[in-house]
């Protein structure tokens, strides 16, 4: 919306298979992939502001469509929604050798009454020996 533009994608033959993953305590209205990062956009400061992080995951070309969405499924809410992060997930397809996920991950956390909060920069990760 910022910019007054839309992006289509409809040129894939094969179309991505998407989902937002977030903390149970965030309201519904952040899976809505429009209202999420307009949101976003909205609670910075800074025009050049970093709105998420972004990841590329391989996916094993032995597993099946469900299971590579489980696979990645787990691996967000574990890594990433446990910490507090809202997850953009686009599973690609289009090249039946490359299965691949593009995750979105919001810098903010967002409460439980739907407030924007702070950025955490540094997300500690820290086995069992610091």
């Amino acid at each position: 919306e910022l910019y007054e533009k839309t992006n289509l994608y409809n040129h894939r033959t094969v179309k991505p298979e998407a989902f937002i993953l977030k903390p149970d305590y965030v309201p519904n209205e952040y899976l809505d992939r429009q209202t999420l990062w307009n949101k976003m956009e909205l609670s910075e400061k800074q025009p050049n502001a970093r709105l998420c992080r972004e990841l590329n995951v391989a996916l094993p070309i032995e597993l099946n469509n469900s299971d590579q969405r489980m696979l990645i499924e787990d691996f967000v809410k574990d890594n990433f929604v446990s910490e507090g992060m809202i997850a953009d997930v686009a599973i690609h397809r289009d090249d039946e050798n490359n299965p691949h996920a593009h995750i979105m991950l919001t810098m903010r956390e967002v409460d439980s009454e739907g407030n924007i909060l702070n950025k955490r920069k540094r997300i500690p990760k820290l086995d069992e020996n610091g």
